[in-house]
């Protein structure tokens, strides 16, 4: 199946569901939703999604205020996958580990977006069949993945311990990317295995016997209604990120042309403002914030690309310096000349 998502992003609900366990470790929510830029209160309805290192610097945050480098391991290991009921229910409903695997790597990326997942079957030296579920990282930078490494695989140890509980087999072994902790033991009481760290993939072994053993809970019926949900529930990501690249790239033109009114933008989508105003507002958007997140947007590409205050404000759609002066001070509290001074420094 091809799943039409944005990589290096997380659900809305998935990201609230994390926070609320940080709260209850010590990291207070409100400090939490205000990383991410948003109030307690905020819709969290499944197709909203935010960029994953979002997150990633909550978890920073919170281990550096906890002195705690595995908070989002504890997290993880809180958090019960079968409770969520945008997407961990179905593995309940599951035939067996196979099965689990098969609809994991087809479904959790609703929930986090920062891997590829698949089952690798690899023989060993003796010809038998070693089993794994690989998770292979969109992004090599570990500043923008790691807590939420320990984040998937915190939940992983807790789901697929009890999963394979059926089969009297524990998990067979655990390999991460990460360099090794200064302290192993939450690792070990989680996924009670061997762990090697400094590994080049991120792998969990499984017991051949686990893969095949039926799992107690198997409803077919069951899983052929959240099979049904979850679909729905992709295709309205693909209508919804099909909306928002197309939404960002007319906004981009008509900032180039200077044509980027709200009824300007609706004419060139060839909908209706009330369309368009409709569509903002299910995906939980607003005009005017929306286009000055472009523009800063814009701004750091071609800041990046060394051009000059002058040509970047007309690619911004601002006529005059002051105007773009004005919207810049209100965006990062500094003036264009002091943030090129500030950067320069770094």
């Amino acid at each position: 199946f091809h799943v039409a998502r944005s990589r290096m992003s997380v659900s809305l609900p998935y990201a609230v569901a994390q926070i609320h366990i940080l709260d209850q470790l010590g990291f207070s929510k409100e400090t939490s939703f205000d990383i991410l830029g948003l109030s307690d209160v905020s819709p969290t309805t499944a197709v909203q999604r935010l960029p994953s290192n979002l997150l990633n610097d909550v978890f920073a945050e919170a281990a550096k205020a906890l002195n705690d480098p595995c908070i989002a391991l504890r997290v993880g290991n809180g958090f019960r996958i079968a409770n969520f009921e945008t997407t961990g229910k179905i593995y309940s409903f599951c035939k067996d580990l196979n099965d689990v695997l098969d609809l994991n790597a087809r479904y959790q990326p609703i929930a986090i977006d920062i891997a590829k997942i698949s089952t690798i079957i690899e023989p060993d030296s003796s010809g038998k069949n070693r089993y794994f579920l690989d998770y292979s990282l969109y992004c090599d930078d570990q500043s923008q993945t790691s807590h939420l490494l320990k984040l998937v695989f915190g939940s992983y140890g807790t789901a697929f311990r009890w999963l394979t509980w059926s089969s009297a087999k524990e998990l067979k072994a655990i390999y991460l990317e990460l360099p090794p902790p200064s302290d192993n033991n939450l690792y070990e009481v989680l996924f009670n295995c061997p762990i090697y760290f400094n590994q080049p993939y991120n792998r969990i072994e499984f017991d051949e016997s686990s893969m095949t053993e039926p799992l107690s809970t198997y409803d077919p019926v069951r899983k052929a209604q959240y099979v049904a949900t979850l679909e729905t529930l992709i295709d309205s990501q693909d209508v919804r990120t099909a909306f928002l690249n197309s939404l960002e790239h007319t906004i981009r033109q008509g900032l180039s042309l200077g044509r980027y009114s709200f009824p300007a933008i609706a004419d060139s989508m060839n909908i209706s403002e009330t369309k368009l105003r409709q569509d903002m507002k299910a995906n939980n958007l607003k005009y005017r914030d929306h286009l000055e997140d472009i523009r800063k947007k814009i701004f750091h590409e071609k800041f990046a690309a060394g051009l000059p205050f002058t040509e970047i404000a007309l690619e911004l759609g601002y006529n005059d310096q002051a105007a773009f002066s004005k919207a810049f001070k209100k965006w990062y509290d500094v003036t264009p000349t002091e943030y090129k001074a500030q950067h320069e420094q770094t």
